[in-house]
């Protein structure tokens, strides 16, 4: 029956389609509503927030090992929830907030991503469930290509957030890209200026969580073998 309503949903013209989808996820996932409303209003236990995108009246987009603990530093001083895509985010904001809020992300070279991610979640990552993952999805591979061979293309594997595509964070309701920008990280500085153009900010780039005991030249981690793989998994980021 969920299905069907679903289904049903999708040739609805899109102001309802958004006002049932977010009904429904405020019906069926009530308690997860909740926890994002009071984010939208102050902080948690934690220290998160949501309330700087209603100050500032934008969302950004954090995707994982993309400099987004750099950009939550520099705009906001705030820890977001999460990795949350910007799908949910229809669901949190009503569709006349969505529409005018400036979305932004950024992005990185796929190959440049993944050996960060997998250096990252090797040595542990941030938090215990980072660590508990790895030790059970990531130690069993002798080396980064043997990783990339026998392990990447497994679905368990790319619906980890660090190493599932970025487009998929990307994809709205309506099966388009829905942020208004996309910044680079390899043009950090450059969008970073734009962004904060658009915001009304003037700060510093701040640098965090950058991935110490990565090379600085992606390429060297790569064989023809695995850098087609890689290729192929993440095609259409």
């Amino acid at each position: 029956m969920r299905l069907f309503v679903s289904s049903a949903i999708n040739f609805l013209p899109d102001p309802v389609a958004y006002f049932l989808r977010r009904a429904r996820f405020m019906v069926m996932e009530r308690e997860r509503y909740h926890k994002f409303k009071e984010l939208r209003e102050g902080l948690s236990d934690e220290g998160y927030t949501l309330k700087p995108f209603d100050d500032y009246e934008c969302i950004f987009i954090h995707v994982p090992k993309c400099a987004g603990q750099s950009v939550r530093a520099t705009l906001f001083k705030n820890l977001q929830p999460g990795h949350i895509n910007i799908y949910t985010y229809q669901q949190i904001f009503p569709k006349r907030v969505f529409d005018r809020y400036f979305k932004f992300t950024f992005v990185r070279n796929p190959w440049d991503r993944l050996i960060s991610a997998y250096l990252f979640m090797k040595s542990g990552g941030s938090h215990k469930k980072d660590f508990k993952w790895a030790q059970e999805n990531i130690m069993e591979y002798p080396d980064f290509s043997a990783f990339i061979r026998d392990g990447l293309r497994q679905k368990h594997i790319l619906e980890w957030p660090h190493f599932r595509p970025q487009i998929e964070f990307l994809i709205d309701q309506f099966g388009k890209i829905g942020v208004d920008y996309i910044g680079r990280v390899e043009s950090i500085q450059e969008d970073m200026g734009y962004i904060q153009q658009k915001l009304g900010l003037h700060k510093e780039l701040l640098y965090i969580n950058k991935t110490e005991s990565k090379k600085s030249d992606y390429r060297t981690y790569y064989t023809e073998e695995s850098q087609s793989i890689v290729g192929e998994v993440y095609q259409d980021d």
